[in-house]
């Protein structure tokens, strides 16, 4: 009778953690994807009251797994490369692909603004692409996270220090020949966010890009030890509207 018991226990037990973890999947589904249509509605709005970008077909956003394949237009230019691999930016179709492996990771890392930073970086592309924008890699990468800087701040008005460098400290693990270095790309996610004074204009990109030594100085902000003169993390004075940062797009 006791073997029975333990057994209907553990049983229940098991049971119920199965059933729990199902209910924390599902309430994590519904936020992100509560957070990607919010991010995607509001943005589409404010695409179509632009004068110039009204006149271009704003981007398609489509969620996909990692092993998905994508041929024709979008398809990776590795042809080693069979499945679509990562989130990225399609200028052809004019398609962002966000991976499900990486919008559960960023969001795991960061909630929201994790999210909210992977989300902008693609569409910081696809407003480079309505730009017909030239600017040359890696300045374009770090160009893309300065902006998504700009946007994450509009979208998260209360962000706070602690969720601040754990973004910087997300694009410091990010570094690579196309996007930059972790450093440059951490300055360039901070200099959108306004903790770094500059702007994410096509000069200061370049500029950046071309001297990834000045972008050391976010180390010393990692470490929390003293920060460079220009640099205050206690604030963002950043928070403009769409229209305000396309309006100061130097391009």
């Amino acid at each position: 009778m006791k073997k029975i018991l333990y057994k209907f226990l553990a049983f229940t037990f098991l049971t119920s953690s199965f059933c729990s973890k199902i209910k924390a999947d599902e309430n994590k589904n519904k936020e992100i994807f509560g957070i990607i249509e919010n991010f995607t509605e509001i943005m589409g709005k404010a695409w179509m009251k632009d004068k110039f970008l009204k006149t271009i077909r704003m981007p398609q956003t489509i969620l996909l797994d990692a092993n998905s394949r994508v041929y024709g237009s979008c398809s990776q230019r590795d042809k080693n490369l069979k499945t679509i691999g990562g989130s990225s930016y399609c200028s052809s179709t004019n398609t962002i692909f966000l991976v499900k492996e990486d919008v559960d990771l960023f969001y795991e890392l960061n909630d929201s603004s994790g999210l909210l930073y992977l989300l902008a970086h693609e569409w910081s592309h696809s407003l480079q692409h309505a730009w017909l924008s030239k600017i040359p890699h890696p300045a374009k990468e770090l160009q893309a996270d300065c902006l998504a800087g700009r946007f994450v701040t509009m979208f998260e008005e209360n962000i706070d220090r602690k969720k601040i460098l754990s973004l910087a400290k997300i694009s410091l693990h990010m570094g690579s020949k196309i996007h930059g270095t972790g450093n440059q790309r951490a300055y360039a996610l901070l200099t959108g966010l306004g903790v770094i004074d500059g702007t994410c204009s096509i000069p200061k990109m370049k500029d950046l890009a071309k001297k990834p030594g000045n972008a050391n100085k976010v180390i010393s902000l990692m470490n929390l030890r003293s920060a460079s003169n220009d640099i205050n993390i206690n604030k963002s004075p950043h928070k403009k509207s769409f229209g305000e940062l396309i309006e100061k797009f130097e391009y």
